[in-house]
């Protein structure tokens, strides 16, 4: 989650024209290369939907889970309730405070929807997306993915020689290709406040592995996933 900085100027016609001319890294199949995949399929998902990512997320995911703090874009009074977040100085070892993609930048739609990041949201709707893969597709006694989808994406499709080679994201090996993608695949972020103040993982199981920030009144916080600068989501 969460957009590249600064983001992309380019709508998804002129970044998929953009990305065509591009020349091949690896053969098709030779290697698992983190993101491409996905920001392509989200420019295709909205051509063979005829409408906007944003759009087809709304009225097939988030307003059938009740998602209703999850989006590319936020409103102003959302958009207070996003804290500052951190990332680690690999020089240091460090916590520091990072100053790009303010509150405001979230109150402007995109031009560049990304099927591989851009979304802000709140760990109540992350997890009810979660509960949706859980249950195989099924919310509330309603089917909204095919079973058949959720295991196909919940399925681990790539070769061992595709995961060695995979760096640090797929815990392989770091070689003299991947060492510009230390520190850059995720960082871990605060994200949208609880808007009523209830403690998100309350009477749960688990959380999933998702940590909690609390700000000066211990209101939770989601911890969300938002790349580096420089890491080229769209």
């Amino acid at each position: 989650m969460g957009p590249p900085d600064p983001r992309t100027p380019h709508n998804p016609d002129e970044w998929l024209r953009r990305f065509g001319t591009l020349p091949l890294m690896y053969q098709p199949g030779e290697r698992w290369q983190y993101n491409t995949g996905s920001l392509v399929l989200g420019v295709l998902v909205a051509r063979a939907s005829r409408q906007p990512l944003g759009e087809f997320f709304r009225a097939r995911i988030f307003e059938p889970l009740g998602m209703k703090d999850t989006g590319f874009s936020i409103n102003p009074e959302q958009s207070r309730r996003l804290p500052s977040y951190y990332q680690t100085n690999f020089q240091t070892g460090k916590l520091e405070v990072q100053t790009v993609s303010g509150p405001s930048k979230w109150t402007k739609a995109p031009a560049f929807p990304s099927g591989a990041a851009g979304l802000v949201s709140t760990i109540d709707d992350y997890l009810a997306f979660a509960r949706l893969l859980l249950n195989e597709g099924v919310h509330e006694d309603k089917r909204l993915l095919s079973q058949t989808s959720v295991r196909l994406m919940t399925t681990n499709h790539l070769t061992p020689e595709q995961m060695a080679g995979g760096g640090p994201v797929l815990g392989g090996h770091i070689g003299p290709d991947d060492g510009h993608q230390r520190g850059q695949d995720e960082e871990a972020v605060t994200g949208l406040a609880q808007e009523d103040g209830e403690d998100p993982c309350r009477g749960q199981e688990q959380d999933e592995g998702l940590g909690q920030a609390f700000d000066e009144d211990a209101t939770p916080k989601e911890v969300e996933s938002r790349p580096r600068p420089g890491l080229p989501n769209g």
